[in-house]
């Protein structure tokens, strides 16, 4: 009985199995109708398209480098100035960021903070060293930006000797020995021979690179000192801003420099577009920062002051 049940379920489930073979068959074999493809004449778009458009075009085709340049100089980034060389046509030349004034003011003011820093040995040992690294940094910089920039500067025909004995006297005071000493009193000493008129006998033998110039990390320092340490307190209120109105422009324009110089093609994260167009933010805020002193404006300098520290934070919350 339970065999004969067992048989009978076989033969349904062949039967069925058959069916759905037979449907599925008979659905597959259908054919889809479609739509018969265009054909299309060459004439029917005589007069719409140009038969050979570099034909059409007129004078000779803009190198890359034209391209290049000319989407520099019309379409900034986020309203924000766009890279450019030491060429004084350039968006982010040396002249559209800094003044020879500003240069010169900021190799002045460097050796007197040196004349304290590098005194004695013991002096200097216990912790000199630190604050001549940082002057020393900085004026390496200073004279690289005098030697690249286009015009009549100061000192330009000491600048690139002087940018690399500086350079090399910042390398060595990242410690506080008597040897590091030594050689500090010696830059001090060719300094105030170029600040008083006297060409630097010493002609370099490196080439200007940014990155062996300066450290990430002293970098930031000088920003942080341009800014937190002097902008913040001379734009604080308003008869702060009327008696340091010239200081502010100076160390506003540093910012500039020391924000082009941090994305130069040598500089770490220069590829990086995020971080570019962050640092391009930064330059944006101190331009404005010297626009609003030129036109005697408090208040517009006080919030440009602002966006420059607003531009740090957003690098932090990313970069640090």
């Amino acid at each position: 009985m339970r065999t004969c049940h067992s048989s009978h379920q076989i033969a349904l489930a062949s039967v069925t199995l058959g069916i759905v073979c037979a449907l599925t068959q008979s659905s597959l074999a259908q054919k889809f109708e479609r739509a018969t493809p265009p054909n299309f004449d060459g004439k029917d778009f005589s007069g719409i398209y140009f038969p050979d458009v570099g034909a059409m075009l007129r004078g000779k085709l803009p190198s890359r480098a034209q391209q290049v340049g000319a989407s520099m100089a019309t379409k900034p980034a986020v309203g924000q100035p766009q890279e450019g060389g030491g060429a004084a046509d350039g968006p982010l030349a040396w002249p559209k960021l800094v003044s020879p004034e500003t240069l010169e003011d900021l190799i002045k003011g460097a050796k007197l903070r040196l004349d304290q820093a590098v005194t004695t040995p013991p002096a200097f040992i216990s912790g000199g060293y630190v604050v001549a690294r940082q002057e020393f940094t900085l004026l390496s910089l200073v004279f690289g930006v005098i030697e690249e920039y286009p015009q009549t500067v100061r000192f330009k025909d000491s600048a690139a000797g002087a940018r690399e004995l500086l350079t090399q006297a910042a390398a060595a005071a990242k410690i506080g020995t008597q040897p590091v000493f030594n050689q500090a009193k010696n830059r001090l000493l060719d300094l105030g021979d170029v600040t008083r008129g006297t060409k630097l006998s010493h002609e370099a033998k490196s080439e200007l690179n940014w990155s062996t110039m300066v450290d990430r990390s002293v970098l930031m320092q000088l920003l942080e000192w341009s800014h937190e340490d002097n902008l913040n307190d001379l734009v604080a209120d308003k008869d702060a801003f009327d008696n340091n109105s010239d200081a502010v422009k100076r160390y506003a324009e540093l910012v500039a420099v020391l924000g082009k110089i941090n994305v130069a093609e040598e500089m770490p994260d220069a590829d990086d577009d995020d971080y570019r167009e962050l640092d391009l933010a930064m330059i944006q805020a101190a331009r404005n920062v010297v626009n609003a002193v030129e036109a005697k404006d408090a208040e517009a300098t006080r919030r440009a002051v602002g966006q420059i520290g607003q531009s740090c934070v957003n690098c932090h919350d990313g970069y640090r």
